[in-house]
């Protein structure tokens, strides 16, 4: 399965989970992605991807890339992140022009800035006024609550990653996207004062940790998920106990943002009971966490 030389590139690079430093380098692992898709079975994918420690998620997103064929012709203008450039694969040309052109999409971007901003785009199709389209559910009569409670939950965030809000009860609209706004003003507060605190972390993690992680700059670590963010901390720490001790605000700090970024109250639920944790492995920290949910958390 693997006598090719495109074979054991793609497998050195998944082991050493290195997607590559620019845009071109993850678009050219992604090819090597799609070309295992093409010549491989399903039973050797599977083997592979085990062999390899990839996450199938994290390979349906490479393969999706390798399929948008309109990112070749905007390579010069595209993130050198794998995650950031499977969000513009769910944009429409009309988007990915006006994102280029507004400089949105470029070699720094995130997909947490590309997909807060594709949101706002698509209010209106850019016109800044809201359009709302008006869909039925039709459920099963012996579902229980919990049950159309965990489906509604789901289609709430899969609308999320696709830039778009779902809001069941329409008279709450206006209320929510009240709300929502709360929350991106808290956000962007958050980010920056979390982007000036890890310009000190980044540099204490060797480079190859670094690369193995995925993460290549202080925009990248703020923007990583919560489990990558705190095994990045622990890297530079050298403990999880010293990492409570060193940067135990920062982390809290971290887990407020991804609660102002959530697309559902079940994921802000649980960002607010993985804070209150917090208070017991940081027990001097109990009242800046007060003050971090009361301030941030509290919409």
């Amino acid at each position: 399965m693997e006598n090719q030389a495109w074979a054991r590139k793609l497998r050195i690079d998944l082991i050493e989970r290195d997607y590559g430093d620019t845009a071109q380098q993850v678009l050219d692992l992604c090819a090597l992605v799609a070309e295992a898709e093409s010549n491989w079975s399903s039973t050797e994918l599977k083997a592979f991807l085990k062999e390899v420690g990839t996450n199938p998620m994290v390979w349906r997103r490479l393969f999706s890339i390798a399929q948008d064929k309109r990112l070749p012709a905007l390579v010069e203008n595209l993130p050198s992140s794998y995650t950031a450039l499977y969000a513009l694969t769910n944009f429409s040309d009309q988007e990915l022009e006006a994102g280029v052109k507004e400089g949105v999409i470029s070699a720094e971007s995130s997909s947490r800035q590309i997909l807060d901003w594709v949101k706002q785009f698509r209010v209106g199709n850019g016109s800044g006024e809201s359009k709302a389209e008006v869909l039925y559910l039709r459920l099963d009569p012996n579902q229980t609550q919990e049950q159309r409670r965990t489906l509604i939950d789901v289609l709430v965030a899969i609308a999320g990653e696709h830039g778009a809000q779902l809001v069941t009860e329409p008279e709450q609209l206006t209320k929510r996207y009240s709300v929502t706004q709360q929350r991106k003003e808290a956000g962007k507060v958050l980010r920056q004062e979390l982007l000036v605190e890890v310009q000190d972390i980044l540099p204490r993690v060797t480079e190859h940790e670094r690369n193995r992680m995925g993460v290549a700059s202080v925009g990248e670590l703020v923007d990583s998920n919560i489990s990558l963010f705190g095994q990045f901390l622990i890297a530079s720490a050298g403990s999880r106990i010293a990492m409570f001790e060193q940067y135990g605000s920062t982390y809290c700090k971290k887990i407020a943002y991804e609660h102002t970024q959530a697309e559902d109250r079940s994921q802000r639920f649980n960002y607010k009971r993985r804070l209150i944790q917090c208070k017991a492995l940081c027990p001097d920290a109990s009242e800046f966490i007060d003050d971090l949910m009361s301030k941030y958390m509290s919409a």
